[in-house]
């Protein structure tokens, strides 16, 4: 009962048991399950072991390790999950795959990560939602509120999970001599394990949204190869000696007869 009104007020869940089953014997906080009552759709949650800070000091790091390919692959629930290095800004792309990938060669689900202030990890470009057709691009705005919800949080853990598979490749990288580096090398697989088959809700959502905003019957959308190279700065001729400088106008006329005096 509320103090303030005197009324009934819900604050928690408590779960007794099932007629014939055993009992969980748990409390739930209302904020625990409010956005689930509203919506009534289960939401994912974060199933990390350690909670990173995702800022520009983590994105940094997820660049720094996507090496000479500038991509980085990484498992995402049952399927696979890409981010990419696309410009010389800064941005980056996270793609999801199909389950069936790569039989399905396009992503399900493309979002631009736009380079953002210090102290947050990146700002959401556009968004590309994707089927065999090829991908149909999207502005935030042109989205509803519960879409725009639903791919934040697939982004908020296509970043996470970058952020941790970066520093398993860092530490993959260093010298394992020592029986120490070794064990929390194969403690970072193990986890990194963990948290990619508690990604199973979240890969149903992207599915679910693909289905819906992919590119419909009979129209052919773009390709997650096209938007690399839409992104890559212009190739300059080889021996070029005014790279990087713009050229002064020639401007062609007649030609001037040669006086001799």
């Amino acid at each position: 009962m509320s103090c303030a009104t005197g009324e009934y007020e819900l604050v928690g869940i408590f779960h007794a048991g099932y007629t014939g089953g055993s009992a969980m014997n748990v409390v739930v906080g209302i904020d625990q399950v409010r956005e689930m009552m509203a919506t009534l759709k289960r939401v994912p949650r974060n199933h990390r072991d350690d909670d990173v800070a995702l800022d520009g000091t983590s994105r940094a790091a997820v660049q720094a390790a996507l090496g000479p390919a500038k991509e980085m692959f990484f498992p995402f629930g049952p399927a696979v999950a890409l981010v990419r290095g696309s410009a010389p800004d800064g941005t980056l792309l996270f793609a999801v795959f199909a389950k069936d990938f790569p039989f399905a060669a396009e992503p399900l689900l493309v979002i631009e990560d736009l380079p953002g202030p210090a102290h947050a990890f990146g700002e959401v470009g556009r968004t590309w939602f994707g089927s065999a057709r090829g991908l149909k691009a999207y502005d935030r705005a042109s989205l509803d509120a519960e879409t725009q919800q639903q791919t934040a949080r697939v982004l908020e853990a296509l970043r996470g999970d970058a952020v941790d598979h970066a520093a398993y490749r860092r530490a993959s990288a260093d010298d394992l001599g020592t029986r120490q580096a070794s064990d929390r090398v194969r403690r970072m697989s193990k986890a990194l394990s963990r948290t990619a088959t508690t990604r199973g809700d979240t890969f149903q959502i992207v599915a679910d949204l693909a289905d819906k905003l992919a590119p419909p019957a009979g129209e052919r959308g773009t390709t997650l190869g096209a938007l690399a190279v839409a992104a890559r700065p212009p190739d300059r001729p080889a021996g070029d000696l005014h790279a990087g400088r713009e050229l002064p106008e020639r401007h062609e006329g007649p030609a001037q007869p040669h006086v001799v005096q």
